[in-house]
């Protein structure tokens, strides 16, 4: 096979995608690496995925070195990591998110975080937060709030019977378990009772107080945002990205619910550097409410 030959069929594969996402994420400030692995419940293996990336601790940031929110300095102790796939969408194959309409009852959805009894508390304070969607096109007013996803074009046959949107959130919601598990092991010294059910041990020096992390999808290619209007008709625009709710279940997984981030790969980089802003303001909180109950 030709050097050319070997060019083309990395690009069919969407390698170049993989570097182009990796390399935005590095110019927001994150540590990022391909190819992680995760081990899939469902099928009783280890699987592969794009990305894993992860904001250094704040020591190593000298320009994140500032007074936070609340007016505390020193470390951060707020781990945040995105578990990321990158997905190639063919100019005549657009991605479209379906923006939320307000009617209905709310479905909640939990940040995958440690300690879990942490999330509920995590949600509510990024209520109001910067949004890292605002200015998409898609944003909504609440961190949480989901939408669906179509791929007009997709025909299933053959082997790809689901519609490649479907395949990468679930592979993402997955693999953000696995990576927060990850994290917990390799930072949160362990215990007896640190993964049987009982209230996790207090921090110790260098132990993060939370552990973030967020599944993402990015998408290189047409990615638009539908709509409906007060007169009743389908108003669709380009997107910089969208959330869409995440309700995988399965005999392994009681439901991963979650919100993932679709975000266009033009638009990760300041998406990255939004997350990043987000994680200062959330070190700042936790590190507050530890002030006040000192």
């Amino acid at each position: 096979m030709e050097l050319n030959e070997v060019r083309e069929s990395l690009m069919k594969h969407g390698v170049s995608s993989e570097y182009g996402a990796v390399r935005a994420l590095m110019k927001a400030g994150w540590w990022a690496n391909m190819s992680p692995t995760f081990f899939d419940r469902d099928g009783g293996k280890t699987r592969e995925y794009d990305i894993a990336a992860v904001l250094p601790d704040l020591e190593l940031e000298p320009e994140l070195d500032v007074e936070c929110d609340h007016g505390a300095r020193g470390k951060q102790g707020v781990v945040v990591a995105l578990a990321c796939e990158v997905k190639y969408a063919k100019p005549d194959a657009p991605w479209v998110v379906i923006r939320p309409t307000g009617i209905g009852l709310p479905i909640p959805r939990m940040p995958t975080c440690w300690p879990p009894n942490e999330a509920g508390s995590l949600a509510e304070f990024l209520k109001g937060r910067e949004h890292p969607l605002e200015g998409s096109g898609c944003a909504t007013d609440d961190f949480w709030t989901g939408a669906g996803i179509v791929e007009p074009e997709f025909k299933p046959g053959g082997s790809q019977r689901r519609a490649p949107s479907f395949v990468a959130i679930e592979k993402v919601c997955k693999a953000s378990e696995d990576l927060l598990q990850y994290h917990v092991e390799r930072t949160v010294p362990r215990s007896p009772g640190s993964f049987g059910g009982e209230p996790p041990p207090e921090p110790a020096d260098g132990t993060p107080r939370l552990i973030f992390v967020k599944p993402v999808v990015v998408v290189s290619g047409p990615l638009f945002a539908c709509s409906i209007d007060e007169s009743g008709d389908l108003v669709v625009a380009e997107a910089k990205a969208g959330q869409v709710m995440a309700s995988y279940r399965s005999k392994e997984y009681a439901g991963l619910g979650q919100v993932v981030d679709v975000v266009h790969l033009d638009y990760l980089a300041e998406y990255g550097a939004c997350i990043k802003r987000l994680r200062r303001k959330i070190a700042g909180h936790w590190l507050a409410s530890e002030g006040a109950s000192d």
